[in-house]
């Protein structure tokens, strides 16, 4: 594996992680801004500058197998812990955090079965949107944006998020979830991401703002990421990453996992 550690000034961040993360917190859409009478450049062009800044699409692509890692923080709640994020070329993925006198919080994918383990609710599988939005979070055209994922793509304003001027487009799967990215007017990279992430409680609001890209490797990933989650905030850092097939052994299914899945 190529494993890379943080070295340059702060520049940006992979698609294809930024997809892992998001898909571990994620944001429910808020109601789409009206359209204002400005000349606004079209998402298929915002889209294809975003992946030219990362470092191309095909490098996107063949950088989606990878693990990452780094820290993870709630400050209004005094949590701290480290952080590890695993995602395979063939859309699996898992995600582990591991805090001091909590313990550890799990959330996976092995290509069929999404799950989540914490010591709040145990394990968990996954069904319906809960589900679907997961595996679709762990396809190639999630990180890419592509119009086979995202059938309807639209720039909707020129706003501001996160300190700085962005255009926000408005992205929606065929199954009819959205998505409002927020792209650079002076970058084109990604500064904020909204949408309705799907829970076994019924939908919940969230917005992550990314920051501080650098280059790993000719590919620009976001190394810190702030994401609002029903009013409180939660901060991902990203130290390192490996890239290439992480070892198959972090995509299997702990054993209460499998016990539920059998049990169904």
């Amino acid at each position: 594996m190529l494993r890379i550690r943080r070295h340059s000034p702060p520049l940006r961040r992979t698609a294809a992680l930024s997809a892992v993360l998001m898909a571990f917190l994620l944001i429910p859409a808020l109601a789409p801004a009206p359209v204002q009478a400005q000349d606004l450049p079209a998402a298929d062009e915002l889209i294809e500058r975003y992946l030219d800044a990362l470092g191309g699409a095909d490098r996107v692509t063949d950088r989606i197998a990878s693990s990452a890692r780094g820290s993870f923080s709630m400050p209004a709640a005094g949590l701290q812990g480290q952080m590890e994020v695993h995602s395979s070329a063939a859309g699996q993925m898992l995600v582990r955090i591991d805090i001091p006198g909590v313990g550890e919080i799990l959330s996976g994918y092995d290509g069929e079965v999404a799950w989540d383990m914490d010591p709040f609710q145990g394990p968990r599988v996954l069904e319906g949107a809960e589900a679907g939005q997961r595996s679709m979070q762990t396809d190639p055209g999630y990180y890419l944006r592509s119009a086979s994922t995202f059938p309807t793509r639209e720039t909707v304003e020129q706003t501001e998020m996160g300190g700085e001027a962005c255009y926000r487009v408005r992205l929606v799967t065929e199954e009819g979830w959205e998505i409002f990215d927020c792209f650079s007017t002076e970058t084109g990279l990604l500064t904020a991401t909204e949408m309705t992430l799907e829970t076994a409680g019924g939908p919940v609001n969230s917005v992550t703002i990314l920051r501080e890209y650098e280059d790993f490797d000719g590919l620009m990933i976001a190394t810190r990421t702030e994401q609002t989650v029903m009013g409180m905030q939660q901060i991902l850092s990203i130290e390192e990453v490996e890239f290439g097939e992480p070892d198959a052994a972090h995509f299997e299914l702990p054993a209460p996992i499998r016990t539920l899945v059998g049990g169904q």
